[in-house]
Formats: structure tokens, C-alpha cells, sequence
């Protein structure tokens, strides 16, 4: 093979070469730039479950569902219910048998009981879901997923339900720590919701949903309780001044139906 010859045979080379990083080039700018999954004017219906990230003195396991309108790639609009399967930890409820523990005619009789003690159940909401990111992670060389990271924020209602661990009404066995009747409040309540989330596409109809959630809602209890009134059936306590905002973070799974 003479210098003429080699001389080809690499001007060849560089030309494939550079033919193939362009077609890399074009084929990065149609499938990450230009998004292969399209969403504006699409609907959505979405599904998904949660679990508090956090719990404790209440444990939270969320059943969602959502519509959604995508106003263009960035912007949707998005109308969401659930419900929540609440209850005390197993923190709360050790704190409520040690407290039941102490004779109110000895120690702490006037006393408030404790704050974020809310138990959310039915809830709505209204929000706006802007998603400025959209990438695409290749898991495998011949496996490329798309994703597309967005924030979340709106507000809406919710149904709550409180039991108190200190303002018992009926003392079962004060030994072993037992209440027959512990206070409980029920309401309707305003919250706010805002999340950060991730969805991976599974094809042009439908995507697996990452969020980190947090309900945000307004916190009541009552202060200066005379549990020995309260044992004996008297209303007794008064609300307490500063009770403050509860923060209800949650981890939740979904699947979006794109269509």
C-alpha cells in the first residue's frame, strides 16, 4: 500500500468520522432537545400511592388520583383527590399510656396536649405543574430513558380527624395505661400542596411518576387541660394561641395515562 493509498484511506476515515458525530449530533438534538414525547393539549389520568417520609406521632399512607391538562411541554394544569389512611405511631401511643400513668392528683394536672396530631383523610386540590427539564438517562447503551423533571404548587381542602394522647375522658386502668374515651376532633380544613417530581416515560402514553410531596395545613390542640376535669366528663381547655402549621411530607408512586 503506497503513501497515496494511505493517504485516501484516511481522508475516508476522517470523513465517516465525522459523519457519524454529526448523525450523533442530529440524533441528540431530535430525541433530548426536541423532546421525542410531546405533551401539549394531551390529558392525563394518574394513580398513585404514598408514604409519610417522615412520621411521628401520626402515620399517613396516601391513595391519589389526578387529571391533568397539559397546556403545552412546561405547563399543565392539574385537579387532584385522595385519601389517606391515618394513625398513631407507636410513639404517640407510648406517650399516651406513660402520660395516662401519672395520677393527675400528683403530677401534671393542668397540662396542653400535643401539637401535629391531625390525621388527614379525604383531600382535594387544584395546582399548576411546570416541568422546565427534560432529559434522557441511558441506563443501557440500547436502553435510553426519557425523563422530565417538574415542580408542582396549588391548594384545595381537606378532611381531618384528631384523637387526643392526654384529654381522656374515661379511664379504663390508669396502671396499665388505658383510655376508654380520648378526645377527637373532626374538621374540614383548607391546605396547600407542593411537590417536586420526576416522571420517566415508558412510551408516548404513559410515564412512571416520582414525587416528594408535602400537604401543608394549619395545627389546633388545646392548652392548659385540668385532666381531672377532663376525667370526670367537664369540658376543660382553651385553644391553644400559636398552634403553628403542620407539614405532611410524603414519598409517592404513580402512572400517568397520556392520551
Amino acid at each position: 500500500m503506497n503513501a497515496l493509498t494511505l493517504r485516501a484511506a484516511a481522508v475516508v476515515g476522517a470523513m465517516l468520522s465525522s459523519a457519524v458525530v454529526s448523525a450523533q449530533g442530529v440524533v441528540e438534538d431530535v430525541v433530548v432537545r426536541n423532546r421525542l414525547y410531546q405533551l401539549g393539549g394531551k390529558f392525563e389520568l394518574s394513580p398513585s400511592a404514598g408514604i409519610a417520609v417522615v412520621p411521628r406521632l401520626v402515620d399517613h399512607v396516601t391513595l391519589s388520583a389526578a387529571a391533568t391538562y397539559n397546556l403545552s411541554d412546561l405547563w399543565a394544569l392539574e385537579l387532584r383527590g385522595g385519601y389517606a389512611i391515618a394513625r398513631h405511631t407507636g410513639l404517640a401511643n407510648q406517650v399516651a399510656q406513660d402520660f395516662l400513668r401519672l395520677d393527675p392528683n400528683r403530677r401534671m394536672r393542668i397540662t396542653d396536649d400535643l401539637s401535629a396530631l391531625w390525621e388527614m383523610r379525604a383531600n382535594g386540590a387544584f395546582g399548576v405543574r411546570w416541568a422546565p427539564i427534560y432529559g434522557k438517562i441511558s441506563l443501557l447503551s440500547e436502553l435510553p430513558i426519557h425523563f422530565q423533571a417538574y415542580l408542582w404548587a396549588g391548594g384545595g381542602l381537606g378532611q381531618f380527624r384528631r384523637e387526643s394522647i392526654v384529654y381522656c375522658r374515661q379511664v379504663l386502668d390508669r396502671d396499665a395505661g388505658t383510655c376508654a374515651d380520648w378526645l377527637t376532633q373532626d374538621k374540614v380544613k383548607p391546605l396547600a400542596s407542593f411537590a417536586l417530581g420526576m416522571r420517566l416515560f415508558t412510551g408516548q402514553h404513559g410515564s412512571i411518576k416520582l414525587e416528594l410531596r408535602n400537604y401543608l395545613f394549619p395545627d389546633s390542640y388545646l392548652a392548659f387541660i385540668d385532666r381531672l376535669a377532663a376525667e370526670s366528663g367537664q369540658a376543660t381547655g382553651t385553644a391553644a394561641s400559636s398552634p403553628g402549621l403542620i407539614h405532611l411530607v410524603t414519598f409517592e408512586l404513580g402512572y400517568a395515562f397520556i392520551f
